[in-house]
């Protein structure tokens, strides 16, 4: 039997917390965690030249880093990315 668990919320609301717990709980009848948002965060980090940890916590988000369109926060340029992956 597999179940496959989907954690959401507001960033800053502990999904990542809780869904360690969970693996940890879990964890002797092979439970994985994949976080859907980690390959845009690698992918952008690529895209528009910042360091990958800038993307993990909501301090590096709030970096400001200089891009061919102008200054943007980390935050806005995984979410332009994100977008812009959708449209493709």
């Amino acid at each position: 039997m597999t179940a496959i668990f989907l954690l959401t919320g507001y960033a800053g609301s502990g999904k990542t917390t809780a869904g360690d717990l969970l693996v940890d709980l879990l964890r002797p009848y092979g439970a994985k965690k994949a976080a859907f948002a980690d390959q845009v965060k690698l992918e952008s980090a690529k895209h528009y030249g910042f360091p990958i940890t800038f993307a993990f916590t909501q301090e590096g988000k709030r970096s400001i880093v200089h891009t061919a369109s102008g200054p943007m926060t980390v935050r806005d340029c995984l979410i332009e990315y994100s977008l812009e992956m959708k449209k493709r």
